[in-house]
C-alpha cells in the first residue's frame, strides 16, 4: 500500500503555539478564540494578527 499525507494546521505566534488540527480553518478559530489574532471585517473576514504569528501546515507521511 502506499503512504498518504496528512495535513495539519496550527497558530504560532511569539506568546502561544495552538494545537494541531485538521484544517486551517480550525487553526484560524483558535487563534481567534485565544486572542492572539481578529478578523478584519474590512477585508472580506482577512485575518489579523495582533501579534507577529501565523499558520502553520505541517504534512505528516503515515
Amino acid at each position: 500500500m502506499g503512504d498518504w499525507a496528512m495535513t495539519q494546521h496550527r497558530f504560532r505566534t511569539a506568546v502561544l503555539i495552538g494545537e494541531w488540527r485538521e484544517t486551517r480553518e480550525q487553526a484560524c478559530a483558535d487563534a481567534l478564540r485565544t486572542q492572539q489574532a481578529r478578523i478584519d471585517e474590512r477585508i472580506a473576514g482577512q485575518l489579523v494578527w495582533r501579534v507577529p504569528g501565523e499558520i502553520e501546515t505541517d504534512c505528516t507521511r503515515v
